[in-house]
């Protein structure tokens, strides 16, 4: 699968991902600081899952009915980098395709999935 991963995401999330053979692209790496909008957008225009922390893409798509690919928001905020990372791997790895055009919520013991 292709993923873009906002700036919130960490490294440890990104690195896996790669190493389980699946395209990222990085905001951090790419455009750092662009904004929500753009990085939905480049999102979109590259085919790709938008990987975010950032709650804000639920109001972009939802109130403001902007266009995505599917959003994976990762709630799990007092997790280290390596447990959230695996969590991740271990829900696409699960769920893949599903993901796909669904707003997706992971926690730390929950995944709900989403579709618009």
């Amino acid at each position: 699968m292709i993923f873009f991963a906002d700036e919130s995401i960490e490294a440890e999330c990104t690195s896996l991902l790669r190493d389980k053979g699946h395209i990222v692209h990085s905001v951090a790496e790419l455009f750092p600081s662009i904004s929500d909008s753009a990085v939905l957008a480049y999102a979109v225009n590259s085919h790709a899952v938008l990987l975010t922390n950032d709650k804000d893409f639920g109001e972009l798509v939802h109130r403001q009915g902007l266009p995505h690919l599917g959003i994976v928001l990762l709630r799990m905020r007092k997790t280290s980098a390596t447990v959230k990372a695996k969590i991740l791997t271990d829900t696409i790895d699960k769920h893949g395709e599903e993901l796909v055009s669904a707003f997706t919520v992971i926690s730390s013991n929950t995944v709900r999935i989403r579709k618009d």
